[in-house]
């Protein structure tokens, strides 16, 4: 009996150790430490593993269940390595459902070679070790009977009830020493929600972090917590309080999502400066600041203008920061808000019944004023790419456009990289995308518009019709003969991908073009009011840390993922609240207090609802408007889905460590600690507007 013992329980043993090791190595690797805090929570669930796998019958399929587990393990390891040196995120199942998108979207440029040949390294010994194991084990004899069968059943009863033993205890102890602190505190916090990723896997280790993911899919929120969301969601004010409220009521409104783009793309002095030319995007110059009567007859061709001041200028934020993926922004910009741990279209797909579900939405928002407005989404990429055609219509848009659901443009082959132009893309359905609504009878639109060639890669190697169409444009051009010169060090390889870059910059330029020529020949250029934003920084070939000298690890680098933000707003300019003039670097230090405010995208909702004079429940949105005069009690925050909370000076990955850039900020430390705290119980209510239909409730609480 004791040699059917010693057979079943090798592989057991094996996985056992060989796991443990792994676990110290992921610590090291990732420099977390050496071992989880709760590492008995993290052993339990690998000693149940071990007694499934002694209780397989087949020698060699313990081994082949053995080597599949620890493999994937090993894979973690690079997965987190990756995530966790790029953006400070770990890996969770929720990315499972984008992994094919988001791969894509990542490229070549995020493999590093040195721990992929160190982990198949570590894979090919631990192979080696198993194969010794088995031929060891095949010159072991043994006879399975009854006593045998009726020892092997005890131990793998023994192994599973001390490894949930282990879990179930080391979570009694969390929940009890959980009962008397501030719950988004508490290490129970961390087990039931996925906010703070890196100090959960920190705690628990991969297979407790892992256990606990499960754990938060499958667990039902309960009345209570709901109930608490509720009054805390309801405990909040109707926002209608700032100077600028409806100073743009009745107008259309578009927004327009920029890929990857950087405040260097449009510079005309530094790369790390705001300054903004018009040489190579003389439109989104044209946006901010202001044009004549000649400009709209003579390079917009437009002859019949109303009655309107072109020369007022737009309004812009050089603290606008950005740190998530471009479902996520995009999501955020006309939501508020993101799931936290899941993906958009896990609660809002044409599979399920959401119906009022999103009225928190910004077009459900924009129907419960005195206007009837017709939304659409446009995007110039393939309409599955994020669920895009799942999620969309749920969350309130009413139309939507893509480039394989446009019957002139569908034909085309676009793979990954081949982006058609964006000129031609908006030219197809220019009369969709700004319709003829009936002012008469209070009909106004929104419309979105998402491009996508301004994404990298920026190689050659594939086909991008802007970047064909405008890459000796910029060559040419005062831009790279003047600016890109203290930049031609980096080499050949760097000028290249830079000026397609910023060819497909042009090119996406030449699309807004398109859009703001419409809405002068329609009239009603004053009428709408325009948000152009970005939705992360050229993460591509790391373009951005290039240009901005900052080191690729260093991922919480605040100008690193300040992008741009522009408002054009009739009835802002009309209060004289415009930019100040970017050639003068001085007035940076003294512009208007709406100027230099540190934002993000979930400020965007709110802020034009504010300009729309829309009523809202604060709470309902994780940003606020910029035009709110905060007292000295609060500082904005932003939380990033790949990790970390940020303001303008610091940031803080689990709500206990708080890294800051300036040293002599004492009262914003406070403030910003005592924000991040607030801000994550918002965050966690928030959640529930998702996974439990919260907003339905708020309406009749």
């Amino acid at each position: 009996m004791f040699n059917i013992i010693k057979y079943k329980s090798a592989f057991a043993i094996y996985f056992l150790i060989m796991a443990v090791l792994l676990e110290i190595s992921t610590f090291i690797l990732l420099g977390i430490g050496v071992i989880p805090t709760y590492y008995l929570y993290d052993f339990g669930l690998m000693l149940i593993i071990a007694g499934l796998i002694f209780l397989v019958p087949s020698k060699i399929a313990q081994m082949i269940i053995s080597l599949a587990i620890l493999i994937g393990q090993t894979l973690l390891i690079y997965v987190n390595y990756s995530l966790t040196t790029l953006y400070g995120d770990v890996f969770t199942f929720d990315m499972i459902k984008l992994f094919t998108a988001a791969f894509q979207a990542m490229g070549n440029d995020f493999t590093f070679v040195r721990m992929i040949i160190f982990l198949v390294i570590i894979d090919l010994a631990i192979i080696a070790g198993a194969i010794w194991l088995f031929r060891k084990l095949k010159k072991d004899g043994h006879k399975v009977t009854f006593h045998s069968n009726l020892t092997i059943s005890l131990v793998v009863v023994l192994c599973i009830i001390s490894g949930y033993g282990l879990i179930s205890t080391t979570y009694s102890n969390i929940v009890k020493d959980s009962m008397t602190d501030e719950y988004v505190l508490t290490d129970k916090f961390l087990i039931e929600k996925s906010i703070f990723k890196l100090k959960a896997f920190k705690k628990f280790g991969t297979y407790g972090f892992y256990l606990n993911g499960f754990y938060t899919d499958l667990r039902d929120s309960s009345d209570d917590e709901i109930q608490d969301a509720i009054d805390f969601l309801n405990s909040t004010d109707i926002y209608d309080e700032s100077e600028v409220y409806g100073v743009d009521t009745g107008n259309n409104v578009i927004f327009i999502m920029m890929e990857s783009l950087e405040w260097f793309a449009f510079s005309d002095g530094s790369f790390n400066s705001k300054i903004i030319s018009n040489e190579l995007t003389p439109n989104i110059y044209n946006l901010i600041y202001g044009f004549s009567e000649d400009t709209a007859k003579n390079f917009y061709g437009v002859q019949q203008l109303n009655d309107y001041d072109y020369s007022l200028k737009g309004y812009a934020s050089t603290s606008y920061f950005s740190k998530s993926k471009t479902n996520i922004s995009e999501g955020g910009a006309v939501l508020g808000s993101y799931p936290v741990g899941a993906n958009l279209f896990d609660y809002a797909n044409e599979k399920t019944n959401n119906v009022g579900q999103y009225g928190f939405s910004l077009m459900n928002m924009l129907d419960t004023s005195n206007y009837d407005y017709v939304s659409s989404y446009a995007h110039s990429n393939v309409a599955s790419f994020y669920s895009r055609d799942d999620s969309h219509k749920v969350i309130g848009f009413d139309n939507l456009y893509f480039k394989d659901t446009i019957p002139e443009l569908s034909s085309e082959d676009m793979g990954w990289g081949n982006w058609m132009s964006e000129e031609e893309f908006m030219l197809s359905f220019i009369d969709d995308f700004i319709p003829d609504v009936d002012y008469n009878n209070n009909e106004r639109f929104f419309s979105f518009y998402l491009n996508v060639s301004t994404h990298g890669n920026y190689d050659d190697l594939k086909g991008n019709d802007d970047r064909l169409n405008y890459a000796n444009l910029v060559k040419n051009s005062n831009w790279y003969q003047n600016v890109v010169k203290d930049y031609f060090q980096l080499g050949n390889t760097f000028l290249n991908r830079l000026v397609n870059y910023e060819a497909s910059v042009v090119g996406l330029d030449r699309a807004i073009g398109v859009i703001i020529k419409n809405l002068l020949e329609k009239g009603i250029y004053d009428e709408t009011t325009i948000v152009l934003f970005s939705d992360h920084n050229a993460y591509y070939h790391e373009l951005s840390n290039d240009i901005k000298g900052v080191e690729n690890s260093d991922f919480a680098n605040i100008e690193l993922n300040t992008v741009p933000l522009i408002i054009k707003s009739s009835g802002l300019a009309s209060l004289g609240i415009t930019v100040n003039d970017y050639n003068n670097q001085e007035d940076l230090s003294s512009s208007y207090k709406y100027f230099d405010r540190f934002c993000s995208v979930y400020d965007i909702l709110p802020s034009v609802l504010d300009l729309l004079g829309i009523k809202y429940l604060t709470s309902v949105y994780l940003g606020n408007s910029l035009f709110n005069d905060f007292n000295n009690s609060f500082v904005p925050v932003y939380y990033s889905h790949t990790g970390g909370m940020f303001g303008k000076y610091g940031y803080t990955t689990d709500l206990e460590i708080f890294n800051y850039e300036l040293e002599n900020i004492d009262d914003y430390k406070q403030i910003f600690e005592i924000s991040c705290l607030e801000f994550t119980k918002l965050l966690t209510a928030n959640q529930l507007l998702y996974s439990d239909n919260l907003f339905l409730k708020l309406k009749k609480s």
